[in-house]
């Protein structure tokens, strides 16, 4: 019920149409941000590792008897689960242009994630042969990632625009991508390879502190309601069968996270237009 309640008041949100009458003021804002996000969501591997025994063992009665038992013994199968979990940044950089009519209703778009990773591991020994020869055997990785999010946001402030402190509500939609690499070079270990592409929606509730004519401090909290996820997540173990070498997650539709932006938003442009 309270999913319905939220999406309904959202619907309200994006949609209400502008044909308001009064429409004489429109100003530019770009701002500069911090964003928090929580961590993606783990991915796992599932396969059965079949039993291979299948034998017949002879338990004698007694030590010195030739009378014996036959049974037949084979091994269980066993349910084998590789959770992988990818890197990503909890707290991100970010930027957006607003257009807001008579500094109450807006249209913000924002690049609120763009950021690339990339680290390695590598450990080497130094092993001796049978001949006395030096070997060298490597284990690590390298991994590389890549994200980005943008976000549209139609609200309204509430308040007069010379109030020091005002209060606003606004309905968002949201899509994220991300990819993920990682190469290795142990024998231990398999290549991951990671697209996954998801849209968001939800209610913005914010404050806005007035820091100057032309300088804004706004505080959001961010509630998500995942839509829908897109996935491609493949780690290449000769080993597998190819529908086991992909990886998945269970999605409980709806799924809420709660992320949150601090933003400086500044004053570009104030045009006023007169009726005709």
């Amino acid at each position: 019920m309270k999913i319905k309640i939220i999406l309904l008041c959202l619907g309200i949100i994006l949609f209400q149409n502008g044909y308001a009458q009064k429409k004489t003021e429109k100003s530019i804002y770009t701002s500069s941000s911090i964003n928090y996000y929580p961590e993606l969501k783990s991915y796992s591997f599932l396969n059965i590792i079949k039993g291979n025994q299948d034998k017949l063992v002879l338990n004698y009665l007694t030590g010195n008897s030739g009378t014996f038992v036959i049974d037949s013994i084979s091994s269980p199968d066993v349910l084998n689960e590789t959770i992988n979990k990818f890197p990503t940044q909890i707290f991100n950089l970010g930027t957006s242009i607003q257009i807001s009519k008579d500094h109450s209703t807006f249209h913000e778009i924002s690049l609120s994630r763009f950021s690339r990773s990339k680290s390695s591991y590598k450990n080497t020994y130094l092993l001796k042969d049978t001949l006395g020869d030096d070997q060298f055997l490597s284990i690590g990785y390298e991994q590389k990632s890549f994200i980005m999010t943008l976000r549209y946001e139609y609200g309204k402030m509430f308040g007069y625009k010379k109030n020091r402190f005002r209060f606003g509500l606004s309905g968002f939609f949201e899509p994220t991508f991300y990819t993920y690499k990682r190469e290795v070079t142990s024998v231990q270990d398999y290549p991951i390879k990671a697209t996954i592409f998801s849209f968001s929606v939800g209610i913005v509730p914010m404050a806005a502190i007035k820091l100057s004519k032309r300088v804004f401090l706004d505080l959001k909290v961010i509630p998500r309601i995942l839509l829908g996820e897109y996935s491609n997540v493949t780690v290449n173990n000769p080993l597998l069968l190819p529908d086991d070498q992909k990886g998945g997650r269970e999605l409980s539709f709806p799924e809420i996270d709660i992320a949150g932006a601090i933003q400086i938003r500044y004053l570009l442009k104030e045009t006023n237009k007169k009726r005709k």
